[in-house]
């Protein structure tokens, strides 16, 4: 897993980030995430059960304060939309049917605008 750019086909899915009322904030925005799906568990065996995917971001490198789950684990491209306007750092788990969750990828950088 990781968090590629936009690019090639695939499904995708959105998700909105709704902010409480009556805020006056900086514009609204969004940011994409790509990925391959991964294969195989952690011991190198075939990864049979994938549920889907956690992304976890915030504005501040390694600080995640946000997270949006995706139950569809045929997805390979993800929009996170509107989030504030800047710069987020995402990284992402991957989920089994049972619920055990990866580690968590690499951090990347996104610019939501």
């Amino acid at each position: 897993m990781g968090c590629g750019g936009g690019g090639g086909g695939g499904p995708m899915q959105s998700a909105t980030v709704t902010p409480p009322g009556d805020v006056v904030g900086p514009p609204i925005a969004s940011f994409e995430v790509a990925w391959t799906p991964p294969t195989a568990k952690t011991d190198g065996s075939v990864l049979e059960d994938l549920a889907g995917y956690r992304f976890y971001y915030g504005t501040t490198p390694g600080v995640y304060n946000q997270m949006t789950a995706v139950s569809n684990p045929g997805l390979t491209r993800f929009v996170v939309d509107s989030v504030p306007a800047g710069t987020y750092y995402v990284a992402m788990t991957a989920f089994r049917a049972n619920g055990i969750e990866s580690a968590l990828s690499n951090e990347c950088t996104k610019q939501a605008n």
